[in-house]
């Protein structure tokens, strides 16, 4: 959480306030940026928690590479916003808005897992017949 409120302090400054500053004065804002950044090691370990061990090094690498995707419709947005709505700086304020309050509300409502067994497989829906066979015969699902 005191990541990612750094990183939106950070940004609004960056996108408001910084309109006449000297290259230094940007640099030093840009170094101070980036010590929210921490957050993504946070993120890809709480990503992988809320699965099973079977596939959590799937999510792992996976959840990183759909973050990194969100970036096309930002663009999109922003390309859309800028030059006939508001201006430049003031269309990255309001999107950085919009995706730190989606980022906030997923820290808010995500399943907290200190002290939860994290030891559990994902299992497959399957029907009952196949189910009560799996439960006969272990070595149908790989669990000996």
């Amino acid at each position: 959480m005191l990541f990612l409120a750094h990183s939106f302090i950070c940004v609004m400054i960056f996108c408001l306030l910084t309109n006449g500053w000297s290259n230094n004065a940007l640099y030093a804002l840009i170094f101070i940026m980036g010590f929210g950044r921490g957050y993504w090691a946070i993120f890809v370990t709480i990503a992988a928690e809320q699965f099973g061990t079977n596939i959590r090094a799937t999510v792992a690498t996976t959840v990183p590479n759909f973050a990194r995707g969100t970036l096309v419709p930002v663009t999109f947005m922003f390309t859309e916003l800028t030059p006939a709505v508001l201006t430049a700086p003031t269309s990255g304020a309001l999107l950085a808005v919009l995706c730190f309050a989606i980022s906030f509300y997923c820290i808010y409502s995500v399943e907290e897992t200190f002290g939860k067994d994290l030891d559990y497989l994902e299992m497959k829906l399957v029907s009952k017949e196949n189910q009560e066979k799996c439960e006969a015969n272990p070595s149908i699902n790989g669990v000996n």
